[in-house]
């Protein structure tokens, strides 16, 4: 896998930095990681059954990001996934951020949830706590420490 384009066309939609590195999507969500120093291609993931629904994040190890109501775990070493992808049941307003054990996803308030951002537990995909703000979650979240941090 030298040449993204030698046997078809590849329609980029997105770019994503991943540390020094960079995560293309194509239109129809298929995954391409480059490393960035040499720009090589290092693994194509072909699982999502879409784009990500908003900007994924990532850890060391993973990237993690969400597609059709589903969590993606992919380790950054090889592309594969790390946990079978699991329904989130939310519909993000934003961009998750993730840590080691837990993608925190800002959502819209539904009639069977008012929570504005749900916790995903990243070990089995459990949806755990949720918190309410008084508006909307629109904007991506932000973290702190290491890398863009680590909460």
């Amino acid at each position: 896998m030298s040449d993204l384009g030698a046997e078809k066309s590849f329609r980029l939609n997105r770019v994503f930095t991943v540390g020094d590195d960079l995560l293309l999507e194509d239109i129809n969500g298929h995954l391409t990681y480059l490393d960035g120093a040499t720009l090589a291609p290092r693994w194509a993931y072909y699982g999502l059954p879409r784009t990500f629904d908003e900007a994924p994040d990532w850890t060391e190890s993973s990237i993690i990001g969400l597609s059709k109501d589903r969590v993606y775990v992919l380790s950054r070493r090889n592309g594969l996934e790390e946990l079978d992808p699991a329904t989130a049941s939310v519909v993000p307003s934003a961009a998750p951020v993730a840590n080691d054990t837990t993608l925190y996803i800002p959502t819209y308030r539904t009639p069977s949830g008012n929570k504005t951002i749900v916790a995903v537990n990243l070990a089995d995909g459990y949806r755990g706590w949720g918190i309410r703000t008084e508006d909307d979650v629109e904007v991506d979240l932000a973290k702190a420490g290491l890398h863009g941090g680590d909460m």
